[in-house]
């Protein structure tokens, strides 16, 4: 559907008790045409005409709308996205820990996992996370599970050792013994020795295999892992090994 132009919007928003679900689309609509050229001050202002209809949520136009909230924090200084975010009130909200695994530069998506095994993606966030770091999200996990989106609020630096081992010990790690070592193949075995997390995403394996990179291990040595169940190239879900800790 074509969207509204800026006068055909003030008069869907004079109008918005008579058909308040078709005004929020035209104010969504307007929001995502013309993202590079409105001002905060428009912004803001729509985005509130938009959270005083009372819509329903969840819903996906409810989702949409949290998407532009975020685009907009992104290009303004002055855009109180915390602020906008407690007003948004999306059933089940909290603020959990997550470990950033990639980024998919092409859509501007940071991949980021919960220690339940849980897959998220942030779209081009306004706190940007850093690759192999942590951060502090609100998971947004629509109702038919299809799509599941992190609101990151705080980024923990990976260039401070502090914040990296606070992230890291709300994230969670597991216990686990070296079991061989395969130098040629540049892969260690291990052995998951501390109780293993129930999740909704599979089954973690007490036995599995990692790659080695710059460590210098031995058989028998006693290691941490920072591990999670992900989906490889065939579509099934195995142990994967973030850092060794």
């Amino acid at each position: 559907m074509k969207e509204r132009s800026f006068e055909e919007l003030q008069k869907s928003l004079v109008e918005a008790k008579a058909h308040p679900r078709e005004t929020g689309w035209d104010i969504y609509r307007y929001m995502k045409a013309n993202l590079e050229q409105m001002s905060s001050q428009e912004a803001r202002t729509l985005l509130a005409c938009y959270m005083k209809m009372g819509l329903e949520k969840p819903s996906l136009l409810h989702s949409l709308i949290l998407n532009i909230a975020l685009r907009m924090a992104k290009r303004f200084p002055d855009f109180q996205f915390d602020r906008f975010f407690d007003m948004w009130e999306y059933p089940g909200t909290e603020r959990i820990i997550g470990y950033v695994d990639f980024y998919d530069e092409k859509h501007k998506f940071y991949h980021i996992y919960d220690n339940l095994s849980r897959h998220f993606v942030a779209i081009d966030p306004h706190n940007v996370p850093q690759v192999g770091g942590f951060v502090e999200f609100t998971p947004i996990i629509p109702e038919d599970g299809k799509f599941k989106t992190a609101v990151v609020h705080m980024v923990f630096s990976n260039a401070t050792p502090e914040y990296m081992q606070a992230g890291m010990n709300a994230f969670g790690t597991y216990q686990a013994v070296v079991t061989g070592i395969n130098e040629k193949e540049g892969l260690f075995n291990y052995h998951i020795t501390s109780e293993i997390k129930d999740t909704p995403e599979g089954t973690i394996t007490p036995d599995g295999t990692a790659f080695l990179g710059l460590m210098q291990l031995t058989e028998g040595q006693e290691i941490k892992l920072l591990l999670f169940l992900k989906r490889g190239k065939d579509g099934v879900k195995r142990n994967y090994v973030a850092k060794l800790v």
